[in-house]
């Protein structure tokens, strides 16, 4: 179908937050953030003048722009200076908005603050990310004091303590020679050695950060764990991003097939639809509740803005059934954004209606229809259809 033939009516963006500093203060005995380490990450966050920027973008409010934020505590992740957003990654996600106005200007030459509906996690990271993005997008707007970011205390946007995230290697130990990286075995011995973990040993995982935000996060059973590669992948893309030099022994090899191995884990844990439907069947039900609307009409809004986490994004991209030709298993880096875009035909019948969806700005297609990007909006509905009744 022409392009001319189409109408572009909604854009919906969701996107993990910018680079952001390391959560986890340590792992085994060689790896362990002394206060040089703490310095370094602290002169790295966004600086106190770039916030007060960034709150002149946009402010915080409920579900609604009436509605105050949420009272329970922001979840953290890891006790200051420990997984904020930086510079960098204020500065990421800034070019990332300009982007995006860019390749809709026409689309949102004339944007007010009305047409944006803005949705984070509770989270210090999501919500600057956010702000990030809308400086890029909309500059204009700096000084309106009428844009919102909507937080919702239940964190439908991420899969929360349900994913039990650090213990995800441990539940998948028998089933690691699935992984793609063949060497597995060999591979975590290095780490191990380089981390200076005796076999078998737990992470201990060392907090200042209450325990009441801790416990929005993950079961306090969670506090000692096991190896982990969502541990090990952490460490060391903060640490490349910021040439902070690597743990002895560890190299960008190892950082690669890290990645490569904690995406099989994300995926292949994903991949139980009952758990999945349980963690995130909130969240599909949020972003697909956008669409509907903005089919509708029911919606004035022209952009909708998510911002979340890997979980976000990774949860989407399965109970969408989501796919790149050619990559096994897609994993959001830290900015990455998948970008929805609403369709109508001008001709008739015109309630014909269609979904295009990029990651990372390149093409990805819904389940088995690879024919086009633009796939037809009834199909989505049988594939969020199944994933529901899964």
């Amino acid at each position: 179908m022409s392009s001319d033939d189409l109408e572009l009516c909604h854009v919906m963006l969701v996107f993990r937050h910018g680079d952001r500093s390391p959560v986890l203060p340590r792992m085994g005995k060689n790896i362990v953030m002394d206060d040089k380490e703490k310095a370094f990450w602290a002169d790295r966050l966004v600086t106190s003048e770039h916030e007060a920027v960034l709150d002149k973008m946009a402010k915080t409010a409920g579900l609604t722009r009436d509605a105050p934020p949420p009272t329970n505590g922001l979840i953290i992740g890891g006790g200051w200076p420990s997984g904020y957003l930086t510079q960098l990654g204020s500065e990421q996600m800034i070019a990332h908005g300009k982007a995006m106005r860019a390749k809709y200007a026409t689309f949102l030459a004339d944007a007010t603050p009305d047409d944006l509906y803005v949705r984070s996690t509770n989270v210090p990271r999501t919500i600057r990310s956010a702000q990030s993005v809308l400086y890029g997008m909309f500059p204009e707007h700096l000084l309106s004091d009428d844009i919102f970011i909507h937080l919702d205390e239940n964190c439908r946007l991420s899969m929360g303590k349900q994913m039990d995230y650090f213990n995800m290697s441990t539940k998948l130990k028998s089933r690691r020679h699935e992984s793609p990286v063949k060497d597995i075995d060999v591979l975590e011995r290095l780490v191990q050695d380089a981390a200076g973990l005796d076999e078998g040993e737990d992470v201990k995982w060392s907090f200042r950060t209450p325990l009441s935000i801790l416990t929005c996060i993950m079961p306090l059973s969670t506090i000692s764990l096991t190896f982990l590669w969502l541990l090990v992948r952490e460490i060391l893309v903060c640490r490349k991003a910021h040439a902070f030099p690597f743990p002895a022994g560890l190299t960008d090899t190892v950082l690669d097939k890290t990645i490569e191995h904690n995406a099989w884990e994300w995926h292949a844990t994903l991949g139980n639809k009952p758990f999945l439907k349980d963690a995130f069947g909130g969240g599909v039900h949020e972003v697909m509740g956008y669409l509907h609307t903005a089919k509708q009409g029911a919606s004035s809004h022209k952009l909708t803005v998510l911002s979340g986490h890997d979980d976000t994004l990774t949860a989407l991209l399965v109970a969408l059934q989501l796919r790149k030709p050619g990559v096994a298993h897609l994993m959001p880096s830290y900015g990455s954004m998948i970008v929805f875009e609403l369709w109508r035909s001008k001709k008739t019948p015109a309630d014909e209606w269609y979904v295009a969806a990029t990651f990372d700005e390149e093409p990805i297609y819904f389940g088995d229809h690879t024919e086009s990007v633009l796939c037809p909006f009834g199909h989505v509905e049988t594939l969020v259809a199944a994933f529901h009744e899964g």
